[in-house]
């Protein structure tokens, strides 16, 4: 299946609110989540190659990103900017954490592209989090990032099949 058909997909769950429900994988013992983990990278690394993330980048446009010291580190010498001017321009703390200040992310450019792709945190880098091993313990983002991301739903969709 193509990228655009399968972002059609998702847009049409969405809008329907038709989304898997994720208290299911709540009853699972946590024994069968490595193998559970297993069955989700081959579905993530499965749709991650099917989906062209830059035909959607909803993520960017939709939600903020968390950035953590090292990030704006490394996110503002890839600007050439001071941190202080880095935060001044680009994040707002809030509770500890520094996120960007508005949506779409600051660093979305008009192709889908990042203008910091290089340098970019790493949230970005490892959204939408479904490789990541320990699936159960990050249910709740997981069910946020259904609304979020194409590549979310369909891992999702297929481990419930």
């Amino acid at each position: 299946m193509q990228s655009d058909d399968l972002i059609q997909q998702w847009k049409k769950a969405v809008s329907e609110k038709n989304l898997p429900n994720t208290d299911a994988f709540k009853t699972l013992p946590l024994a069968n989540s490595e193998k559970l983990d297993e069955d989700i990278l081959s579905l993530h690394n499965h749709f991650s190659a099917c989906i062209d993330c830059l035909s959607c980048a909803n993520c960017c446009k939709t939600t903020v990103t968390v950035f953590s010291h090292e990030d704006i580190n490394k996110a503002s010498r890839f600007l050439g900017v001071s941190k202080k001017e880095f935060i001044k321009k680009y994040l707002i703390e809030d509770m500890g954490e520094f996120t960007t200040i508005t949506t779409p992310c600051p660093f979305l450019l008009p192709d889908n592209k990042c203008r910091i792709y290089e340098a970019r945190p790493h949230a970005c880098q490892s959204f939408p989090h479904t490789g990541r091993p320990h699936f159960l313990k990050r249910l709740n983002a997981h069910k946020n990032n259904l609304k979020v991301c194409p590549i979310t739903y369909h891992v999702v969709s297929g481990i419930k099949s």
